[in-house]
């Protein structure tokens, strides 16, 4: 006598042999979702938001004035609020990366001549061949290499906002019937690189002419933020953003109303319209300034369009501030604030006392007024009002060594000390607390491997490379203790998520958990390193929901998900891969990026994990084997299903008519020229023959959504199969005769629940146990 009985479903154990299983865990377990112990598939993603691109990186959320707004790029961008208590302007600052990029071919209808012409925008071009005895194939567009660049860029360049262009143009080699054009953009996410009708084809040249598309993307390496007043109605990440900061200028002139003997040193900064302030220009030095304290100050280098510096928002306006040393300084003096003063608008009503920038020099008012510059009511003097006493001079200055972020920075996260912190190459770079603009060169930290990600658990940033695993501890940038913990190389980027439990990353030798207690492989008791193969740890992308941990991952094999449940302590997997993952904020749903939906296979959504109630993905599971003492033949099976399960969905389908609309649009957009408004409006008549398959076959059914009726059991015998069933209901049913095994494995797969699966010698063993 002898009875097999599966009453409880968890997870994988690949490590184990599979005939060493613990209760509950299987052989595989794809698609399976095992949260109740029962085995259950997976809803479908619900389509949310349609995307016009088909490939991204990076899902997340920006808030403000109580509004949600999606933000995705096709690169890995790292984004985290502000740490302002109260930021009125909402700020979320963002680190991207991978510009816009496109490569085509223009194709040639006839082998082109020297007196074949190319024509771009309104310039047209001879096609030249080159070289002492070169190859007639060998040619180029234009008089020369150097030309035909030129005028490619010029055709095709993006700008990026600020205030760069970022477009480089690479001019293939020409074979008998193509010539391969290269573009790169680091512009405008969205921008169409190349477009065709950027070419036009002169004496018939051009069989076809294409060149690039347009592509949604993250700008290389730029540091910027969002804000609440920058919103073009309706907001747009690809331009509603400003970058953090200001540059350093040049030095500005000074000089001396007449003579004197006093050392003085000068310089100045940029203030955005959001109180951010960048690092000091370089210093001029002077020793003629009289004890009355009155300079010229000139030729303050005209501010960057970007960064808000010539931006006034309502009440916030940008600034120039201007330092100098004290009067009884020396060389080694302090700087203080000596005035704040505003870029010069005619629209404003200014008051005796007021300092303003006109072109590029300091200017007091002193006569209030309001008009344009050469006229009006005001009246302003150049010269700088200072006062003979030091005191009257404003507190020092501590942002001279305040520089922006440095371009290409990755990796960004928040500290709970009120800074960020980010990385470059092998470098850590951490912003002033508090001041998310500023990135102090002297707060540099080098490492002696490459960093691959970042992540913080309490106060502890963790630093992960592709050698080392790094800690550091301390409350702020320029007082952090540093620890080297252990050799795991981190295998991905984007995998690295922050948990209650720590800071956790895929490796080698499997997913690590960093914490106070060091590091710990957590998923040691289930895979082997060798298990991990197919998982593709260096593609994976990874996100926390409802305390579990799942990586996507696209590998040369195959692609899904996996899923480490830490509540259950199991592990489960996939087959559908998720382009991006975000747990939003506003309302805690896990979404995704996917290319998948029932209406549109081809088209890219924001989805909803898990949360289509009529259509499903079909799981699949395999038994642990079991090896019994002697050679024994199971007579008869059990299924336990949650049938009920199956009239809910059908319930739900009827109710909100998914597959009456479904088959209303298939029937609208395959039929004839006068399709009818709804299926059961059709008459045979109006449509042209052939046109839809005679029983339907090209529309939806319920099996098409993944709704099948029942659930196919297998049984194994030592490894081969020996038989099949479609399983509808919860009654015995027999077993094949006339064989015996030793060893012996079920197989399930469906979309309808399991709750139990018994085998059994004979029915009163079934019955009774």
């Amino acid at each position: 006598m002898a009875k097999i009985d599966i009453n409880t479903f968890q997870g994988i154990m690949p490590k184990m042999a599979n005939d060493k299983l613990p209760e509950g865990y299987g052989q595989t377990m794809s698609d399976a979702n095992t949260a109740s112990h029962a085995l259950a598939a997976y809803k479908r993603s619900t389509p949310d938001v349609a995307l016009s691109g088909n490939s991204y990186k990076s899902l997340f959320e920006y808030t403000y004035s109580n509004t949600n707004n999606w933000v995705y790029y096709d690169g890995v961008v790292f984004h985290s609020r502000s740490h302002v208590a109260e930021d009125t302007h909402e700020r979320m600052y963002i680190m991207g990366e991978s510009g816009l990029s496109a490569q085509g071919t223009l194709t040639l209808d006839t082998l082109p001549t020297a007196t074949d012409t190319m024509t771009i925008d309104t310039t047209t071009y001879l096609f030249v061949a080159y070289g002492a005895g070169a190859n007639p194939l060998d040619i180029e567009v234009g008089q020369n290499r150097a030309d035909a660049q030129a005028n490619i860029t010029a055709a095709i360049e993006g700008t990026d906002g600020y205030n760069t262009t970022h477009t480089t143009v690479t001019i293939g080699t020409w074979s008998s019937d193509e010539v391969v054009l290269s573009a790169v953009s680091h512009g405008t996410a969205g921008n169409s690189i190349v477009t065709t009708e950027t070419f036009s084809a002169g004496s018939n040249v051009f069989d076809a002419v294409t060149l690039g598309t347009t592509q949604a993307g993250a700008e290389d390496g730029l540091y910027k933020a969002f804000a609440n007043d920058i919103d073009s109605s309706p907001w747009d990440f690809n331009e509603d953003f400003y970058y953090p900061g200001a540059p350093s200028g040049t030095a500005p002139t000074i000089t001396a109303q007449s003579a004197g003997a006093t050392y003085l040193a000068y310089y100045y900064t940029y203030v955005s319209r959001y109180g951010e302030e960048g690092p000091g220009s370089a210093i001029t030095e002077i020793t003629n300034q009289t004890v009355d304290g009155r300079v010229h100050v000139d030729d303050i280098e005209a501010a960057p369009a970007d960064h808000g510096l010539l931006t006034t928002v309502g009440t916030n306006v940008p600034k120039v501030r201007i330092y100098r040393t004290a009067t009884d300084g020396a060389g080694g003096s302090d700087f203080y604030l000596v005035c704040e003063a505003t870029y010069f608008d005619e629209g404003v009503t200014y008051v005796a006392g007021d300092y303003v920038i006109y072109a590029t020099d300091l200017y007091e008012c002193t006569v209030g007024g309001v008009g344009t510059w050469a006229g009006g009511t005001h009246t302003f003097l150049q010269g700088e009002a200072v006062a003979v006493a030091d005191l009257a001079l404003s507190t020092t200055a501590d942002t001279y060594l305040w520089d922006a972020a440095d371009d290409d920075l990755t990796n960004l996260r928040s500290h709970p000390n009120g800074f960020f912190v980010a990385s470059k190459n092998n470098e850590l770079h951490f912003s002033e607390p508090f001041y998310h603009h500023a990135w102090p060169e002297d707060y540099k930290l080098p490492l002696d491997s490459q960093i691959v990600g970042i992540g913080i658990f309490g106060s502890t940033i963790v630093v992960l490379t592709d050698a080392w695993v790094y800690t550091f501890s301390g409350p702020h940038p320029d007082s952090l203790y540093k620890q080297r913990l252990a050799y795991h190389p981190c295998l991905s980027q984007r995998a690295v998520i922050e948990i209650d439990e720590g800071v956790m990353f895929p490796s080698e030798e499997g997913f690590q958990l960093v914490n106070a207690s060091g590091i710990t492989n957590i998923t040691s008791d289930i895979f082997k390193p060798e298990d991990l193969t197919d998982y593709y740890l260096s593609s994976m992308h990874g996100v926390w929901y409802n305390r579990s941990y799942f990586g996507f991952y696209s590998g040369t094999n195959g692609e899904g998900f996996i899923k480490i449940d830490f509540t259950n302590m199991s592990v489960t997997s996939g087959i559908t891969y998720h382009q991006a993952t975000y747990v939003a904020l506003s309302d805690g749903i896990f979404r995704t990026i996917v290319n998948s939906s029932i209406a549109s296979p081809t088209v890219a959504y924001i989805s909803k994990w898990d949360a289509d109630t009529t259509s499903y993905n079909n799981y699949g599971y395999k038994s642990p084997r079991f090896i019994f003492s002697k050679l024994i033949n199971f007579k008869v099976a059990q299924v336990y299903i949650d049938f009920d399960f199956y009239f809910e969905v059908q319930n739900l389908l009827g109710t909100d008519d998914t597959l009456t609309n479904l088959n209303n649009t298939e029937w609208a957009g395959t039929a004839g020229t006068t399709a009818p408004a709804k299926l059961e409006d059709a008459c045979v008549n109006d449509f042209v023959v052939n046109s839809q398959d005679a029983n339907g076959d090209n529309l939806y059914s319920l099996a098409s959504l993944g709704v099948q009726e029942y659930i196919t059991f297998k049984i194994y015998a030592d490894s081969v199969l020996k038989f099949t069933k479609e399983v509808s209901d919860n009654l015995m049913f027999k077993l094949p005769r006339g064989f015996k095994g030793k060893e012996w494995e079920v197989e399930v797969s469906g979309m309808i629940p399991v709750k139990r699966i018994m085998v059994a010698t004979s029915t009163e063993e079934l019955l009774n146990g």
